[in-house]
């Protein structure tokens, strides 16, 4: 449709078409039932489309050994945004080996799917036990295999076993826009997170070409977002903002570590 739209209409009609669009959702506002639905149908054509998806999770078994992972996977996981240099890297992957680790927003992946030789790995997304089933239902494996602590629930719930718990690390990535409420999720991992728990982060703050029932903005300014962080008891370690990389949008990217109790009543 947008192909059609661009080639039988004027740009000044379109640029006001996209005007109205983004009016529209301006006042109908963010809708989490329409994100998970978009989510889960772009999960499923992510899932079917070709074959590299289907090689893989049915060699996950394989991915146990960590050399192959950082041999194979990670020159193409999106982790390689956090750590642009393969040392660094390494260095994280030897220090959360053994410890406990949580995602949130793990989509029908995640870090954590790809990583089986971590010792205990935990995932938060609403849509998890729909990923489990389509993945059995079609390719006879999944990646959220049996030692996969899952909570398929919104990330706004707080779980308050986990509370203090995650000594590893802590992944949110290209999730918090697709969230109700994304600030409720922060005040969540600042509990979760115990002392030295580093949090790889990144997201959409604002959508510069405009918002759908799909997407929320959660604010303009980088800084007022940083600063929640670090109110929750997060040093920033570094930050990058080029992973679209299409001035499609305000994002946000760091590796943070927690320090201290949250001072950050919100």
């Amino acid at each position: 449709m947008k192909k059609i739209l661009k080639k039988y209409l004027p740009n000044s009609v379109i640029n006001t078409l996209v005007r109205l669009r983004y009016r529209y959702y301006i006042w109908k506002g963010f809708n989490h039932k329409t994100a998970q639905k978009g989510e889960f149908e772009s999960s499923i054509r992510f899932m079917t489309s070709g074959n590299k998806f289907m090689e893989l999770v049915y060699n996950v078994e394989a991915l146990k050994n960590r050399s192959l992972y950082e041999k194979v996977i990670y020159p193409l996981c999106h982790i390689s945004n956090f750590f642009r240099d393969i040392k660094e890297y390494k260095a994280f992957s030897d220090d959360i080996q053994n410890k406990r680790c949580l995602e949130i927003g793990s989509g029908p992946v995640g870090f954590l799917g790809l990583m089986p030789w971590i010792r205990e790995r935990i995932m938060i997304d609403p849509l998890l036990d729909k990923y489990k089933n389509f993945q059995l239902s079609r390719f006879g494996k999944t990646f959220f295999t049996d030692d996969i602590q899952r909570y398929s629930q919104d990330a706004e719930i707080f779980i308050s076993s986990l509370e203090n718990s995650i000594n590893g690390c802590i992944v949110v990535r290209n999730a918090l826009d697709h969230c109700e409420d994304p600030w409720k999720i922060l005040k969540n991992i600042s509990q979760y997170a115990s002392t030295d728990c580093k949090l790889l982060l990144w997201t959409d703050l604002w959508h510069l070409r405009g918002i759908d029932g799909e997407h929320r903005n959660i604010t303009k300014d980088k800084d007022i977002f940083e600063k929640k962080l670090i109110d929750l008891g997060f040093k920033i370690e570094n930050t990058f903002s080029d992973v679209r990389n299409d001035n499609s949008a305000i994002e946000y990217g760091c590796i943070a570590v927690k320090t201290k109790e949250s001072t950050s009543n919100v």
